[in-house]
Parts: structure tokens; C-alpha cells; sequence
């Protein structure tokens, strides 16, 4: 009986592309059905959000609403509503725009569209990975530094860590200065993986890590910036199956802690800020610990390869 790693290399990309999509329609359906019979809703406020700025544009005449003072509606000569009118909405204009069709077609159409730019994501990373797949001989020589860079980066990420703690206990104040951790993470590992094409994943990764742990607003979602570049990663990760378990199981028990707590303060409205703010400090920690292991593989994998050749 073939197994299940020797089936899924039979599958084409093509048919995982069709099969991702088919599963995607089906959590949008359950979605829509979820929403419309729990008082917990799946969908994030931030799509409604969105669809708020939306109903502005088309309609600047309701409540709280105004007309839009941008050169485009003014080149146009159109009445355009201001989606910034809607407060919280931060975001471009342009996805205020994309989301036109929820009110002329259905309010679904975001979701799909949504949904469509998570595959076509998806077909990038596949063409990245067959693009750097099995990297040259050259390329391979090109970083004997990878091992000292990867202990660098640690060191980077303590010695911001530590500017991080500082700046939770109130030391620094200004809005700048609070800032500083997260530019110098970002900024800094970028210059220590990104000298070679090689590597240029695992910089990404590094730096969209980096900077969600260190951003002043984080929830769950925030995780997906740098989770898709993992296809990339992975491969090039030196690491056992035992420990990549224990790492998955730390992170995943680190976000339930987290977002249990965080649930029974939004919804709940339990006086629960002191275990969260213990909660948050744990789930950084793990992450920085999980990326701190990440590295050390990805050097061990280099190591090795070296040695090959």
C-alpha cells in the first residue's frame, strides 16, 4: 500500500493548486454559515472593518460619513466618499476599492478575493523554490560566514530582547526610541542573511519575524506575514522530525495560552491584564527561541553541505 509521502509526490502542482482552492471555498462557506448562527464570529473585525470603508466610498451622505478630498476623485470630478471616515481603518485606498463588488455582487466577493491572492501566493513561492532548488556548486562555497552569522543573529536578537524589556518597564518613552528594538532587529538581520541570493529567504523570514514579535500591536493573524515563507526555509533546515514537533508543540501551546487569556479580556471582559501581559512575554520568548533553533539548523544544513562538496 503506497504511503502518504509517496502519493503526495505523485500530485502534480497543478492539482495541489486545484485542491487548495476547493479547500478554500469550503472554509468560505463554513465561514459565512459559522458567522450567521454563532455570536463568535470567525470573520475578523478587520473585514468589517474594511467593508465599512467600502460603504463610505460609495455612500459619503451616511452617518459619520464625508466626501473624499483625494487628487483622483477630484481629477475624476466624482463624489467619492472618504474611507477614512471610518474609524480604525488605516489602510490603503485601494483595498477599500477592491472591496467594491461586496456591495454591488456580494459580501463574500473580499473573501474570494482574498482566497485567490492566497493561491496566487502560493504559485510564487513554488516558482522561488524550483528557481533555487539544489543551489549551484558556486553558491553552495559562497557562504563559509553562514555558521558565525547564524550566532550572530542570536546574539542580535538577545541584545534586542534585553532593549525590549527595557522598554516594556517603562524605560523608554518616546514613541522613537520605543521603536528602535524593532528597526534594529529588522534592519540588522537583513544585513546579516541577505548578502547572498542563497539566503534571501531565510532573511525575509528573519526580519518579517522579528519585526511582528517586536510590533506594538500583534494578534494572531500577524503570524501568516512570515508563515509563508517557510516552503522556502524548510527545505534547507537541518533538523529532526522530534524536534520539529517539540518546536511546533511549544508555539502552539505558547498562542493557546495566549489567546485564551486574550479571549476572556476582549469578550469576557475579565480584569485578566497581568497574566496577559506574563502570557505575551512567554509567547515572544518561544518565538525567539523557535527562530534561534531555525538558524542554528539552517547553519548545520549549510555546514553539511559544505563538507559534501
Amino acid at each position: 500500500m503506497p504511503t502518504l509521502q509517496t502519493i503526495l509526490r505523485r500530485v502534480t502542482f497543478t492539482q495541489a493548486l486545484i485542491v487548495a482552492a476547493v479547500i478554500r471555498l469550503v472554509v468560505v462557506a463554513y465561514i459565512e454559515y459559522h458567522d450567521s448562527h454563532s455570536i463568535l464570529k470567525f470573520t475578523d473585525i478587520d473585514y468589517r472593518v474594511f467593508g465599512d470603508a467600502t460603504k463610505l466610498i460609495l455612500k459619503p451622505d451616511l452617518p459619520k460619513g464625508r466626501l473624499s478630498e483625494g487628487k483622483l476623485a477630484k481629477a475624476l470630478g466624482m463624489n467619492f466618499g472618504d474611507p477614512y471616515a471610518r474609524d480604525t481603518y488605516r489602510y490603503t485606498p485601494l483595498l477599500a476599492l477592491t472591496l467594491l463588488p461586496n456591495e454591488w455582487i456580494h459580501p463574500i466577493w473580499g473573501k474570494l478575493l482574498f482566497s485567490a491572492s492566497d493561491l496566487v501566493v502560493g504559485a510564487v513561492l513554488y516558482k522561488i523554490f524550483m528557481m533555487t532548488k539544489g543551489p549551484r556548486q558556486a553558491d553552495r562555497k559562497s557562504s563559509p560566514r553562514m555558521a558565525e552569522v547564524a550566532k550572530t543573529e542570536q546574539e542580535a536578537i538577545k541584545w534586542v530582547g534585553a532593549g525590549s524589556k527595557s522598554e516594556e518597564n517603562g524605560f523608554l518613552s518616546s514613541p522613537l526610541v520605543s521603536f528602535l528594538p524593532q528597526m534594529i532587529a529588522s534592519l540588522g538581520s537583513g544585513f546579516l542573511l541577505g548578502w547572498h541570493m542563497e539566503d534571501t529567504p531565510l532573511a525575509w523570514f528573519t526580519q518579517t519575524v522579528l519585526f511582528v514579535n517586536f510590533n506594538k500591536v500583534c494578534t494572531s493573524q500577524y503570524f501568516m506575514w512570515y508563515m509563508w515563507f517557510l516552503p522556502l526555509v524548510l527545505p534547507n533546515l537541518s533538523i529532526s522530525k522530534s524536534r520539529s514537533a517539540f518546536l511546533l508543540g511549544s508555539w502552539i501551546i505558547g498562542q493557546a495560552i495566549w489567546l485564551s487569556i486574550a479571549y476572556r479580556l476582549e469578550l469576557l471582559g475579565f480584569n485578566v491584564y497581568l497574566p496577559l501581559w506574563g502570557a505575551s512575554i512567554l509567547f515572544s520568548l518561544i518565538n525567539f527561541f523557535i527562530l534561534g533553533q531555525i538558524l542554528q539548523s539552517y547553519a548545520t544544513y549549510k555546514q553539511r553541505i559544505q563538507k559534501q562538496d
